[in-house]
């Protein structure tokens, strides 16, 4: 790849109204499977003006980062964002936000994933938790 391609134009190509709406459809799709789901809490309820970029969960219990590798190890890309606080968050008075951050998960739900892949990841996350707690 040279320096000097000008990605603009490839940008400009994107239909960005399709984009947002499969996101739109895709994060619906996966609310609708994990809305109640046992270990995991959904964090983000859609706006009218919403476009997702992804969907986070709160795993209960301290099992984020066990439930990230053993996803990761089935071939799920997610994002594990805050897993680090600055320093001065390390203090006593901010447990509830040291939580939040050891605790949040972001799953894909971009415009390239399908309903049926949305529905392995779903599967491969229920089998996760149940894996992960016994």
């Amino acid at each position: 790849v040279s320096l000097s391609t000008n990605y603009s134009e490839e940008i400009a190509r994107y239909d960005v109204e399709a984009i947002a709406k499969k996101r739109i459809e895709n994060f619906k799709f996966l609310d609708s499977l994990l809305r109640n789901m046992d270990g995991i809490i959904s964090l983000k309820v859609l706006s009218n003006n919403d476009i997702p970029h992804n969907y986070p969960i709160y795993v209960k219990n301290g099992l984020r980062e066990k439930l990230y590798f053993h996803m990761i190890d089935k071939g799920v890309t997610l994002i594990a964002l805050y897993y680090r606080l600055i320093s001065d968050l390390n203090e006593e008075r901010f447990n509830e936000m040291q939580d939040l951050s050891n605790s949040v998960l972001n799953l894909p739900i971009h415009q390239d994933m399908s309903k049926e892949s949305i529905t392995r990841l779903v599967e491969l996350l229920i089998k996760g938790i149940s894996e992960i707690t016994e």
